[in-house]
């Protein structure tokens, strides 16, 4: 189609530069579909259709674009001019498809790229944002690219990088290494039931938990764990009770937790799932309290948490974010990946994961994102070099993140007994049971949320601490070091106090002799 002079007043206007300067790229920017149907270019973008793709006089615009599509697209590398395509003055969508070609500069080297494993695509973009791809086909010998459309809005010519697509996912990786989250504020560490028992939980070893007791309205104690790790935790107390997770906002999580609900179905009864950013409450009757739990790390179930991170790297530009949602209404996704790693949960990688998710995903996905997503999973087992040592990068990220040569197990404690204010004060009494008896008198304090005292034995002459390391429901445990006059007492004994009503029942423990004292308090 010849070069249309025919342009109003102020098409002339916008267009004189381009007739002016050979910096602009030359425009045919109105036609109509003829007999043959029509052509049109805009600099090195060549748009064409046959006569079917529209009633004949149909008119047909090719402008240069105002703004790039796909910007939001951070692995997108154009190569041609934006272009924003019309038919019937944007009334109407063709019939038949639209071929959009473009001349690729001499200076950027395809074929390196597509060996790369970057993939040679057609971005387009409504005025809605939506975004869609094209994927593009090269002919070396014309080095045309080239694509069709059944759906007209702006294009963009360009590579889809997939070293940057990886690159993402591992900075995503780093960034969750150092995932941690605040204590509830209103979180405690002691509480007292109705009867007057007081129970204590330690704090989780290694800072990857926060635990919390409350007692509940049939005097039941509850124990609330609340993530501080980058990890998930399969998690078991003594008692066994079953956990009941509350995961975080993140769709990640609570894809999470629906697969591990499918995979480890046999042990819900006595056990709960504590994911990155969410909680577990475990439950308890009066009479049958916590003692002790274990959080085991479980990394399947952490790298299903990590894939679906990196799969919205991949499709969340093209909407894909929204679509993960609404995957979690789809219990054929959930049931999908968890069919896929039970068989052999203990042997699998991240890689494995990974592609198992996005295999899982992509029958849900639009067009756009599954091409990306179904490429992206190819990418990572083709064996194309520098995409696999991108990968490895990433695993190697994965691998230190979940410390897989270290122990990656935590516990916790939760003692139970008396409050401690009913041992604070400074008591005296009489030992009886050794050849001789001899007084003992003791002050009793509170330190970092354990008892301790200052304890001395007067005719004895000697004297020493006493440090607790066990809490029971009616007892308070001590390990009594002598500091002073070693000659006439033994240096390290078992002490075991009881409270009784205005008094402490004394009991020591020395190896040879198990004495006794009723003590009284002086102050």
């Amino acid at each position: 189609m010849a070069v249309s002079c025919r342009l109003t007043a102020i098409a002339a206007v916008m267009l004189l530069a381009a007739s002016c300067s050979s910096a602009v790229p030359e425009v045919q920017p109105e036609g109509r579909v003829g007999l043959d149907g029509f052509s049109a270019s805009v600099g090195s973008v060549t748009v064409s259709a046959g006569p079917s793709v529209a009633p004949e006089g149909t008119s047909i615009s090719v402008v240069p674009s105002q703004s790039t599509p796909g910007q939001s697209l951070t692995y997108l590398d154009p190569i041609s001019e934006p272009i924003s395509i019309t038919l019937g003055e944007g009334q109407r969508q063709p019939d038949a498809p639209i071929s959009i070609s473009t001349e690729v500069d001499g200076g950027i080297d395809v074929e390196q790229r597509l060996s790369a494993g970057d993939l040679l695509v057609l971005i387009s973009e409504t005025g809605a944002g939506e975004l869609d791809v094209h994927p593009a086909q090269w002919d070396p010998s014309t080095r045309v690219a080239s694509a069709t459309t059944m759906h007209l809005s702006g294009f963009v010519a360009g590579f889809i990088s997939m070293q940057k697509i990886m690159s993402q996912m591992g900075d995503l990786i780093d960034q969750a290494a150092g995932q941690t989250f605040p204590r509830p504020p209103d979180c405690q560490s002691r509480v007292q039931t109705p009867s007057g028992i007081e129970y204590t939980v330690q704090r989780v070893t290694r800072d990857v938990a926060w635990p919390c007791l409350a007692i509940d309205e049939a005097g039941g104690i509850r124990l609330d764990l609340h993530s501080n790790s980058p990890f998930v935790y399969r998690v078991r107390t003594e008692p066994p009770r079953p956990g009941q997770g509350a995961p975080g906002l993140d769709v990640s999580n609570i894809v999470t937790q629906l697969v591990y609900d499918i995979v480890f179905s046999a042990e819900l009864d006595r056990e709960g799932a504590l994911l990155p950013g969410g909680s577990s409450t475990f439950r308890y009757l009066p009479d049958s309290p916590p003692r002790n739990g274990e959080l085991v790390a479980e990394a399947v179930l952490s790298y299903v948490e990590l894939s679906l991170f990196a799969v919205d790297v991949a499709v969340g530009p093209f909407g894909g974010s929204k679509e993960l949602e609404t995957a979690l209404q789809q219990a054929e996704f959930v049931e999908c990946v968890a069919g896929a790693i039970e068989p052999s949960i203990d042997g699998l990688n991240f890689t494995d994961v990974f592609v198992f998710t996005a295999n899982c995903l992509s029958p849900i996905l639009d067009t756009a994102p599954k091409y990306v997503l179904g490429q992206v999973a190819q990418a990572v087992i083709s064996g194309v070099p520098i995409l696999t040592t991108m990968w490895r990068g990433v695993e190697s990220s994965v691998a230190e993140l979940f410390g897989m040569d270290s122990d990656t197990s935590a516990t916790l404690l939760i003692g139970a007994g008396r409050p401690n204010a009913e041992y604070i004060g400074t008591w005296t009494g009489q030992v009886s049971g050794d050849s001789v008896d001899y007084s003992v008198r003791a002050t009793i304090r509170e330190q970092d949320g354990i008892l301790v005292a200052d304890v001395e034995y007067p005719e004895l002459g000697c004297g020493g601490t006493w440090t607790q390391f066990l809490t029971a429901e009616t007892t308070a445990t001590f390990t009594e070091v002598i500091t002073y006059g070693n000659s006439q007492c033994i240096d390290e004994s078992t002490v075991e106090i009881s409270p009784d009503v205005g008094s402490l029942q004394y009991f020591i423990d020395y190896g040879r002799k198990k004495l006794s004292s009723g003590m009284t308090q002086t102050s």
